[in-house]
């Protein structure tokens, strides 16, 4: 697995864009767990969700598989504990997404391998 702090991503810049894309810290406790924000994402269109969604999967593969071939006893852990936290990931996305618009107490998700 990955050391106990890890920076997935500095702020990522649109090419001629102005607005940032916020970082994804991904920290090792007893159970992986990683913070992805929405604030700069309008979660109520397509867009915004597709683009959630996309940063929902990687924080799933950053706390849970490795970038290199194991093996496979090892592989099929690492795609429970994805699967996992995909899943805790998107159920979060879509409670966040059935509220109004405004209404949200925060504009992050705790994804969980557990």
């Amino acid at each position: 697995m990955r050391s106990p702090l890890i920076a997935v991503g500095c702020i990522l810049m649109g090419a001629g864009s102005a607005v940032a894309e916020p970082g994804l810290v991904v920290t090792r406790e007893a159970v992986p767990t990683a913070v992805v924000s929405f604030a700069d994402l309008n979660i109520w269109s397509q867009a915004g969700q597709s683009q959630l969604t996309h940063r929902i999967r990687a924080a799933a593969s950053d706390i849970c598989i490795d970038n290199y071939k194991v093996e496979l006893e090892i592989g099929t852990l690492q795609r429970r504990c994805f699967n996992t936290a995909l899943n805790s990931g998107m159920r979060q996305m879509n409670m966040a997404i059935a509220s109004q618009p405004g209404t949200l107490a925060t504009s992050t998700l705790i994804i969980s391998a557990h």
